[in-house]
């Protein structure tokens, strides 16, 4: 006998990346997904925006989803920027 299990809890966003959402007549860009939290029985998406404000969107109102990337200069640190080199007579 065949086993044809269909996953249902597969997990179509992941934790920690980011996303720009779409739902009606507004729209959330770069937000990083949380997970997912059961209110009155339904699963709602969790979310949190770049200055730390939680965003819950039901997805049955949702529209589009689009993941992010972080752009090349996310998460460099001051110590390794270039800074010209002071030259020490400079007449002109």
């Amino acid at each position: 006998m065949k086993n044809n299990h269909i996953p249902f809890n597969e997990e179509i966003y992941q934790k920690g990346k980011l996303y720009t959402i779409g739902t009606n007549g507004r729209e959330f860009q770069r937000v990083e997904y949380k997970g997912s939290k059961l209110y009155n029985g339904k699963p709602m998406m969790c979310f949190q925006t770049s200055d730390s404000k939680n965003l819950v969107v039901n997805p049955s109102f949702h529209t589009f989803v689009i993941e992010e990337e972080l752009p090349w200069y996310e998460g460099l640190e001051s110590q390794h920027e270039y800074k010209q080199p002071k030259k020490e007579n400079d007449n002109g």
